[in-house]
Protein backbone atom coordinates (compact mmCIF):
# COMPACT_ATOMS: atom_id res chain seq x y z
CA UNK A 1 0.00 0.00 0.00
CA UNK A 2 2.64 2.08 0.23
CA UNK A 3 1.70 3.87 3.55
CA UNK A 4 4.59 7.15 2.40
CA UNK A 5 2.48 7.94 -0.35
CA UNK A 6 -1.18 6.94 1.29
CA UNK A 7 -3.45 10.27 1.68
CA UNK A 8 -6.36 10.18 4.10
CA UNK A 9 -9.03 12.30 4.05
CA UNK A 10 -12.88 11.99 6.03
CA UNK A 11 -15.78 13.55 5.46
CA UNK A 12 -16.29 14.91 9.43
CA UNK A 13 -12.17 15.76 9.83
CA UNK A 14 -11.07 16.55 6.29
CA UNK A 15 -7.12 16.07 5.99
CA UNK A 16 -5.37 13.09 8.53
CA UNK A 17 -2.05 13.27 9.03
CA UNK A 18 0.29 10.22 9.63
CA UNK A 19 3.36 10.09 10.65
CA UNK A 20 6.72 7.90 11.59
CA UNK A 21 6.72 6.32 14.74
CA UNK A 22 9.98 4.51 14.45
CA UNK A 23 12.36 3.56 11.83
CA UNK A 24 12.39 0.36 9.85
CA UNK A 25 12.95 -2.60 12.20
CA UNK A 26 15.48 -5.26 11.95
CA UNK A 27 13.01 -7.47 9.31
CA UNK A 28 12.01 -3.74 7.49
CA UNK A 29 8.76 -3.11 8.97
CA UNK A 30 8.27 1.01 8.82
CA UNK A 31 5.59 2.19 11.55
CA UNK A 32 3.20 5.09 10.99
CA UNK A 33 0.99 6.18 13.29
CA UNK A 34 -2.30 8.97 13.03
CA UNK A 35 -3.98 10.47 16.24
CA UNK A 36 -7.03 13.09 15.84
CA UNK A 37 -10.53 13.34 17.21
CA UNK A 38 -11.82 10.29 15.07
CA UNK A 39 -9.11 8.40 17.37
CA UNK A 40 -6.26 6.79 16.46
CA UNK A 41 -4.81 4.51 13.33
CA UNK A 42 -1.98 3.13 13.31
CA UNK A 43 -0.41 1.31 10.20
CA UNK A 44 2.56 -1.14 9.38
CA UNK A 45 4.03 -2.15 6.15
CA UNK A 46 6.56 -4.21 4.92
CA UNK A 47 8.01 -3.17 1.33
CA UNK A 48 9.52 -5.67 -1.16
CA UNK A 49 10.48 -5.52 -4.70
CA UNK A 50 7.18 -7.25 -5.90
CA UNK A 51 4.75 -6.32 -2.83
CA UNK A 52 4.14 -4.93 -0.39
CA UNK A 53 2.73 -6.35 3.14
CA UNK A 54 0.38 -3.98 5.42
CA UNK A 55 -1.73 -3.84 8.32
CA UNK A 56 -3.97 -1.31 9.87
CA UNK A 57 -5.40 -1.24 13.34
CA UNK A 58 -8.08 1.44 14.01
CA UNK A 59 -9.23 2.48 17.26
CA UNK A 60 -12.33 5.10 16.32
CA UNK A 61 -13.93 7.20 19.24
CA UNK A 62 -16.08 9.11 16.52
CA UNK A 63 -18.01 8.01 13.44
CA UNK A 64 -16.30 8.95 10.61
CA UNK A 65 -15.67 7.92 6.88
CA UNK A 66 -12.28 7.17 5.76
CA UNK A 67 -10.76 7.77 2.36
CA UNK A 68 -7.40 6.08 1.17
CA UNK A 69 -5.61 6.79 -1.48
CA UNK A 70 -1.94 6.86 -3.41
CA UNK A 71 -0.75 10.13 -4.32
CA UNK A 72 0.31 10.01 -6.76
CA UNK A 73 -1.84 7.40 -8.30
CA UNK A 74 -1.09 4.17 -9.22
CA UNK A 75 -2.52 0.37 -9.94
CA UNK A 76 -2.31 -2.15 -7.62
CA UNK A 77 -3.13 -5.66 -7.16
CA UNK A 78 -4.21 -6.72 -3.57
CA UNK A 79 -5.45 -9.50 -1.48
CA UNK A 80 -7.10 -7.78 1.98
CA UNK A 81 -8.51 -9.41 4.93
CA UNK A 82 -10.86 -8.00 7.47
CA UNK A 83 -9.78 -9.11 10.67
CA UNK A 84 -11.72 -7.65 13.46
CA UNK A 85 -15.76 -6.80 12.46
CA UNK A 86 -17.42 -5.89 9.46
CA UNK A 87 -16.17 -2.89 7.46
CA UNK A 88 -18.82 -1.58 4.82
CA UNK A 89 -16.73 -0.24 2.09
CA UNK A 90 -16.67 1.64 -1.45
CA UNK A 91 -13.93 1.12 -4.07
CA UNK A 92 -13.81 3.48 -7.01
CA UNK A 93 -14.40 2.02 -9.80
CA UNK A 94 -16.06 -1.31 -8.13
CA UNK A 95 -18.86 -1.72 -6.62
CA UNK A 96 -19.30 -1.18 -2.82
CA UNK A 97 -20.16 -3.73 -0.08
CA UNK A 98 -19.17 -4.86 3.67
CA UNK A 99 -15.84 -7.05 4.36
CA UNK A 100 -16.36 -9.40 6.96
CA UNK A 101 -14.68 -10.52 9.47
CA UNK A 102 -11.83 -13.34 8.29
CA UNK A 103 -13.07 -12.79 4.82
CA UNK A 104 -10.83 -11.77 1.52
CA UNK A 105 -11.04 -11.21 -1.73
CA UNK A 106 -8.00 -10.50 -4.46
CA UNK A 107 -8.88 -7.46 -6.44
CA UNK A 108 -7.32 -5.12 -8.84
CA UNK A 109 -7.36 -1.34 -8.95
CA UNK A 110 -6.19 0.31 -11.88
CA UNK A 111 -6.28 3.68 -9.31
CA UNK A 112 -5.66 2.69 -5.60
CA UNK A 113 -9.13 4.29 -3.16
CA UNK A 114 -10.88 2.46 -0.90
CA UNK A 115 -13.91 4.63 1.45
CA UNK A 116 -14.33 2.66 4.61
CA UNK A 117 -17.45 3.67 7.04
CA UNK A 118 -15.97 3.19 10.64
CA UNK A 119 -18.05 3.37 13.69
CA UNK A 120 -16.88 4.00 17.28
CA UNK A 121 -14.76 0.48 18.15
CA UNK A 122 -12.07 -1.04 16.95
CA UNK A 123 -10.62 -2.93 13.34
CA UNK A 124 -8.22 -4.17 12.06
CA UNK A 125 -7.36 -4.79 8.21
CA UNK A 126 -4.63 -6.85 6.50
CA UNK A 127 -3.24 -7.28 3.02
CA UNK A 128 -0.41 -7.83 0.62
CA UNK A 129 -0.08 -5.95 -2.27
CA UNK A 130 1.40 -6.98 -5.56
CA UNK A 131 2.70 -4.87 -8.50
CA UNK A 132 0.75 -6.24 -11.53
CA UNK A 133 3.89 -7.04 -13.54
CA UNK A 134 4.47 -10.12 -10.57
CA UNK A 135 0.94 -11.54 -11.05
CA UNK A 136 1.64 -11.62 -14.87
CA UNK A 137 4.38 -13.52 -14.29
CA UNK A 138 1.78 -16.25 -12.60
CA UNK A 139 -0.96 -15.77 -14.96
CA UNK A 140 -0.09 -18.82 -17.25
CA UNK A 141 -1.03 -21.03 -13.60
CA UNK A 142 -3.86 -23.55 -14.42
CA UNK A 143 -6.97 -22.09 -12.09
CA UNK A 144 -8.93 -20.18 -14.99
CA UNK A 145 -10.39 -18.07 -12.34
CA UNK A 146 -6.76 -16.57 -11.91
CA UNK A 147 -6.06 -16.78 -15.42
CA UNK A 148 -9.18 -14.46 -16.16
CA UNK A 149 -8.28 -12.44 -13.55
CA UNK A 150 -4.34 -12.00 -14.58
CA UNK A 151 -5.96 -11.33 -17.91
CA UNK A 152 -8.04 -8.07 -16.64
CA UNK A 153 -4.90 -6.51 -15.02
CA UNK A 154 -3.00 -7.09 -17.91
CA UNK A 155 -6.32 -4.85 -19.53
CA UNK A 156 -6.14 -2.41 -16.99
CA UNK A 157 -9.40 -3.48 -15.70
CA UNK A 158 -10.87 -2.91 -12.27
CA UNK A 159 -11.66 -6.00 -11.11
CA UNK A 160 -12.35 -8.79 -8.32
CA UNK A 161 -11.59 -12.29 -8.91
CA UNK A 162 -15.02 -13.12 -7.74
CA UNK A 163 -18.08 -11.32 -7.25
CA UNK A 164 -18.29 -12.35 -3.21
CA UNK A 165 -15.38 -12.25 -0.63
CA UNK A 166 -14.16 -16.00 0.23
CA UNK A 167 -14.17 -17.14 3.96
CA UNK A 168 -10.48 -17.86 5.05
CA UNK A 169 -9.19 -20.85 5.64
CA UNK A 170 -7.31 -21.76 9.07
CA UNK A 171 -4.48 -22.47 7.09
CA UNK A 172 -4.81 -19.01 5.35
CA UNK A 173 -5.33 -17.26 8.92
CA UNK A 174 -2.14 -19.04 10.34
CA UNK A 175 0.07 -17.76 7.72
CA UNK A 176 -2.07 -13.67 8.30
CA UNK A 177 -1.18 -14.28 11.49
CA UNK A 178 2.48 -14.95 11.58
CA UNK A 179 2.99 -12.27 8.84
CA UNK A 180 1.03 -9.65 11.01
CA UNK A 181 2.98 -10.66 14.89
CA UNK A 182 6.31 -11.26 12.15
CA UNK A 183 8.94 -12.00 14.88
CA UNK A 184 11.55 -14.22 12.80
CA UNK A 185 14.41 -15.04 14.67
CA UNK A 186 16.62 -16.01 11.50
CA UNK A 187 19.39 -14.52 9.47
CA UNK A 188 17.13 -14.40 5.91
CA UNK A 189 13.48 -12.36 7.00
CA UNK A 190 12.86 -11.47 3.82
CA UNK A 191 13.64 -14.74 2.14
CA UNK A 192 10.95 -16.21 4.93
CA UNK A 193 8.38 -13.15 4.15
CA UNK A 194 8.70 -14.15 0.82
CA UNK A 195 7.92 -17.32 1.13
CA UNK A 196 4.89 -16.82 3.42
CA UNK A 197 3.53 -14.36 1.03
CA UNK A 198 3.88 -16.78 -1.83
CA UNK A 199 2.10 -19.88 0.46
CA UNK A 200 -0.79 -17.14 1.07
CA UNK A 201 -1.49 -16.29 -2.64
CA UNK A 202 -1.45 -20.10 -3.28
CA UNK A 203 -3.86 -20.97 -0.66
CA UNK A 204 -6.06 -17.99 -0.70
CA UNK A 205 -6.57 -19.04 -4.71
CA UNK A 206 -7.04 -22.57 -4.22
CA UNK A 207 -9.43 -22.00 -1.89
CA UNK A 208 -11.29 -19.86 -3.98
CA UNK A 209 -10.97 -22.16 -6.46
CA UNK A 210 -12.26 -24.59 -4.44
CA UNK A 211 -15.66 -22.69 -3.55
CA UNK A 212 -16.49 -22.20 -6.98
CA UNK A 213 -16.12 -25.67 -7.79
CA UNK A 214 -18.15 -26.16 -4.47
CA UNK A 215 -21.39 -23.46 -5.69
CA UNK A 216 -21.47 -26.30 -8.92
CA UNK A 217 -21.64 -29.24 -6.82
CA UNK A 218 -24.43 -27.31 -4.80
CA UNK A 219 -26.57 -27.38 -7.60
CA UNK A 220 -25.13 -24.29 -9.31
CA UNK A 221 -23.81 -25.50 -13.16
CA UNK A 222 -21.07 -23.48 -15.06
CA UNK A 223 -24.36 -22.58 -17.67
CA UNK A 224 -26.26 -21.50 -14.61
CA UNK A 225 -23.69 -19.83 -13.41
CA UNK A 226 -23.07 -17.76 -16.14
CA UNK A 227 -26.84 -17.37 -16.67
CA UNK A 228 -27.06 -15.51 -13.30
CA UNK A 229 -24.56 -13.34 -13.75
CA UNK A 230 -26.06 -12.35 -16.99
CA UNK A 231 -29.26 -11.78 -14.70
CA UNK A 232 -26.93 -9.46 -12.15
CA UNK A 233 -25.80 -7.39 -14.51
CA UNK A 234 -29.64 -6.95 -16.08
CA UNK A 235 -30.53 -5.71 -12.66
CA UNK A 236 -27.92 -3.47 -12.45
CA UNK A 237 -28.82 -2.32 -15.95
CA UNK A 238 -33.02 -1.70 -14.78
CA UNK A 239 -31.84 -0.97 -11.22
CA UNK A 240 -34.77 1.60 -11.06
CA UNK A 241 -36.99 -0.78 -12.03
CA UNK A 242 -35.85 -4.28 -12.69
CA UNK A 243 -39.58 -5.89 -11.77
CA UNK A 244 -40.83 -8.71 -9.89
CA UNK A 245 -39.14 -11.77 -9.81
CA UNK A 246 -41.27 -13.44 -12.11
CA UNK A 247 -40.68 -10.58 -15.18
CA UNK A 248 -36.92 -11.03 -14.16
CA UNK A 249 -36.84 -14.62 -15.13
CA UNK A 250 -38.92 -14.28 -18.10
CA UNK A 251 -37.24 -10.51 -19.24
CA UNK A 252 -34.04 -13.33 -18.75
CA UNK A 253 -35.03 -16.65 -19.53
CA UNK A 254 -34.68 -18.31 -16.43
CA UNK A 255 -36.61 -20.54 -14.08
CA UNK A 256 -38.16 -18.85 -11.00
CA UNK A 257 -36.68 -21.33 -9.07
CA UNK A 258 -33.28 -21.15 -9.62
CA UNK A 259 -33.32 -17.55 -9.76
CA UNK A 260 -34.68 -17.48 -6.37
CA UNK A 261 -31.98 -19.97 -5.69
CA UNK A 262 -28.84 -19.83 -7.66
CA UNK A 263 -28.92 -16.22 -7.47
CA UNK A 264 -28.74 -16.37 -3.49
CA UNK A 265 -25.82 -19.36 -3.97
CA UNK A 266 -23.69 -17.03 -6.24
CA UNK A 267 -23.83 -14.02 -5.12
CA UNK A 268 -24.78 -14.40 -0.83
CA UNK A 269 -27.65 -12.75 -1.06
CA UNK A 270 -31.63 -12.52 -2.33
CA UNK A 271 -32.09 -10.97 -5.21
CA UNK A 272 -34.42 -8.20 -3.70
CA UNK A 273 -31.44 -7.85 -0.68
CA UNK A 274 -29.14 -6.81 -3.90
CA UNK A 275 -31.46 -4.56 -5.35
CA UNK A 276 -32.18 -3.14 -2.10
CA UNK A 277 -28.19 -2.59 -1.57
CA UNK A 278 -27.23 -1.64 -4.62
CA UNK A 279 -30.06 0.99 -4.94
CA UNK A 280 -28.71 2.63 -1.37
CA UNK A 281 -24.92 2.44 -2.79
CA UNK A 282 -26.09 4.34 -5.89
CA UNK A 283 -28.17 6.71 -3.59
CA UNK A 284 -24.50 7.47 -1.47
CA UNK A 285 -22.89 8.36 -4.86
CA UNK A 286 -26.06 10.82 -5.53
CA UNK A 287 -25.27 12.48 -2.51
CA UNK A 288 -21.94 12.82 -2.28
CA UNK A 289 -21.68 13.46 -6.28
CA UNK A 290 -25.06 15.70 -6.92
CA UNK A 291 -27.22 18.31 -5.89
CA UNK A 292 -30.17 16.11 -5.91
CA UNK A 293 -32.62 17.06 -3.07
CA UNK A 294 -32.27 14.04 -0.20
CA UNK A 295 -36.22 13.06 -0.57
CA UNK A 296 -36.02 12.21 -4.48
CA UNK A 297 -32.60 10.40 -3.74
CA UNK A 298 -34.89 8.46 -1.96
CA UNK A 299 -37.38 7.99 -3.70
CA UNK A 300 -35.13 6.93 -6.53
CA UNK A 301 -33.75 4.26 -3.78
CA UNK A 302 -37.32 2.56 -3.69
CA UNK A 303 -38.21 4.53 -0.23
CA UNK A 304 -41.07 6.66 -0.35
CA UNK A 305 -40.64 7.80 3.56
CA UNK A 306 -37.30 9.25 4.33
CA UNK A 307 -37.10 8.24 7.51
CA UNK A 308 -37.25 4.48 6.45
CA UNK A 309 -34.30 5.46 3.59
CA UNK A 310 -32.47 7.11 6.78
CA UNK A 311 -32.85 3.93 8.49
CA UNK A 312 -31.79 1.66 5.86
CA UNK A 313 -29.01 3.51 5.02
CA UNK A 314 -27.47 4.10 8.63
CA UNK A 315 -27.77 0.07 8.83
CA UNK A 316 -26.17 -0.32 5.82
CA UNK A 317 -23.17 2.11 6.20
CA UNK A 318 -22.99 3.03 9.47
CA UNK A 319 -24.23 6.44 9.47
CA UNK A 320 -26.92 8.62 8.23
CA UNK A 321 -27.24 10.00 4.85
CA UNK A 322 -28.09 13.54 6.07
CA UNK A 323 -23.59 13.45 7.62
CA UNK A 324 -22.66 13.17 3.52
CA UNK A 325 -24.77 16.54 3.03
CA UNK A 326 -24.20 18.94 5.19
CA UNK A 327 -26.34 22.16 5.27
CA UNK A 328 -28.89 20.93 3.23
CA UNK A 329 -32.34 21.38 4.26
CA UNK A 330 -33.38 17.87 3.86
CA UNK A 331 -30.63 16.86 6.05
CA UNK A 332 -32.31 19.18 8.89
CA UNK A 333 -35.47 16.95 8.22
CA UNK A 334 -34.20 13.52 8.91
CA UNK A 335 -33.82 11.66 11.83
Amino acid sequence: MCFEKTVMTSREYGLINHEIVSGPVRDGTQMWQAIGAMGEILLSEIQSEDFCVWHIEYNIRKDVTLTLQQDPPNASVGLSFSLKRNIPYLIKNLRGGVARRNHYNLTFLPESHCELSLKKGEYELFGVEFVPEYLSKLGSDNAPLFREFVLSVLEGRASSITETHHVASSQIMDIVEELVHFRYPGVMPKLYIKSKVVDLLRLSIENIYTADKNITTQGISTSDLRALTGVRDFILANLDNPGTLTEIAIRTGMNLFKLKTGFRKAFGKSVIAFVHEERLLRAKALITESDMPMKVIAAKAGYRSLSNFTTAFRKLFGYPPGTLKRGSSDEQSAP
